[in-house]
C-alpha cells in the first residue's frame, strides 16, 4: 500500500477520531436500527482499512453510561511508532479522562433561556 493515502497526517503525525460517531444502540434493538447504526459507524471505522494505514482503538471512558472509544491512525508501516506513542501517553490520557468525568455536569445552554438567565445572576 502506498504511504501517501493516509488522510490528514504528516510522516510522524497521528489522526485522532472517535471510534464511533454515535452512542451504541441497545442490545435488543430492531434490525432497522442496527442497520442505521452501521451506516453511521462504518465511515469512521473504515478510514484505516480503506487507506492502508494502521489504527489503534483505545477505551476512553464513558458518556451517559455508554463506553467511548478513540481511534489513533498513522501511516502504513508506522505500526511500532503508533503503538509506542499510545503506550507513552495512555496513562496520561486516562488520568485526564478521569479528571473530566469527575466534574459535575455542565449546564445545557442550547437555546435554553432559563439557563442563560441563571448564568447572568452568577
Amino acid at each position: 500500500m502506498p504511504t501517501d493515502t493516509c488522510p490528514d497526517t504528516q510522516d510522524d503525525g497521528i489522526l485522532v477520531v472517535p471510534t464511533v460517531a454515535d452512542t451504541p444502540i441497545k442490545l435488543k434493538s430492531k434490525k432497522a436500527m442496527l442497520s442505521e447504526f452501521h451506516d453511521r459507524a462504518f465511515p469512521l471505522l473504515s478510514i484505516a482499512t480503506m487507506s492502508g494505514c494502521c489504527q489503534v482503538t483505545v477505551p476512553f471512558g464513558k458518556h451517559e453510561d455508554c463506553p467511548v472509544g478513540v481511534s489513533f491512525i498513522a501511516f502504513h508501516g508506522y505500526d511500532k511508532f503508533l503503538l509506542d506513542t499510545i503506550l507513552d501517553m495512555y496513562q496520561s490520557l486516562q488520568a485526564q479522562v478521569s479528571a473530566v468525568t469527575s466534574l459535575p455536569p455542565s449546564l445545557d445552554l442550547n437555546g435554553n433561556m432559563d439557563a442563560s438567565e441563571l448564568l447572568k445572576t452568577k
